[in-house]
């Protein structure tokens, strides 16, 4: 009986030696000296052992991941990628695909961190209007907002045509709640909103906190001015925008 035991569980053991042995991914982290700005090639080093058959990176940006074959880690194979979107932490990952086992990650902080945005009243009568040049807001992107005092006009607010001047305001509005035939009912009253599809968000109640709301569905970023009779309306806000984007 030991003898036929031992008959069978040699082929055993020989198996799984061998996949052990199998190619397999440890680690991925920045180069180095890569950059970490928008723009600019930034590179990452990826070690493991053996030859990987098939491995995908996929750099937290909403861009489609990169498939590469043939990977040795007899060296470190490094990957390129440059980053157009926005700034802010990005979550990178690797993965084995044929032939090759693991998962690993790192994360980036990317500049320039934030992106400083300014509506202006023209005499147009919008109540919303597109962020132009940027990129779309990925569901799920975590979005921190601030008030920007000097960037449009001395004072960075909107007169609203009320009789003497009686009502201008910085985005921060009336504290009081809109009525029913304001845009955004309930939101504050002359305040900034912002709009992604049919997601309204209350813009930043104070000039020195950051608001921050998580986006619930993917779409252009719109600033918003929650008055009425905005034709008259003169000046301008500013504000501050980062994105903190989903991990792939």
């Amino acid at each position: 009986m030991n003898q036929m035991f031992a008959a069978v569980a040699l082929p055993l053991l020989s198996a799984v030696l061998t996949g052990c042995g199998a190619p397999a991914l440890s680690s991925i982290s920045k180069s180095f000296s890569s950059s970490l700005s928008i723009g600019h090639p930034t590179s990452f080093d990826v070690k493991g052992v053996g030859v990987c058959s098939q491995m995908q990176v996929n750099f937290g940006d909403g861009t489609p991941p990169q498939n590469l074959t043939n990977v040795d880690f007899n060296g470190t194979p490094t990957i390129t990628h440059t980053y157009t979107g926005w700034g802010g932490p990005k979550a990178i990952k690797a993965e084995g695909i044929t032939n090759c086992v693991g998962t690993v990650s790192t994360q980036v902080n990317l500049l320039p961190v934030f992106k400083v945005f300014g509506i202006a009243m023209n005499g147009n009568g919008l109540v919303c209007q597109f962020i132009p040049n940027i990129p779309a807001i990925r569901a799920r992107t975590v979005l921190h907002t601030r008030a920007i005092s000097d960037v449009v006009g001395d004072n960075a607010e909107i007169a609203f045509g009320c009789a003497f001047n009686g009502c201008h305001y910085d985005l921060r509005g009336a504290n009081i709640a809109a009525g029913p035939s304001y845009p955004f009912p309930t939101l504050r009253k002359w305040s900034m909103v912002f709009r992604i599809g049919t997601q309204t968000e209350q813009g930043p109640t104070t000039l020195t906190d950051a608001a921050t709301f998580i986006a619930r569905q993917a779409g252009g970023l719109e600033l918003c001015v929650n008055g009425t009779d905005l034709w008259n309306a003169s000046g301008g806000w500013g504000v501050r925008v980062s994105a903190d984007e989903p991990a792939p």
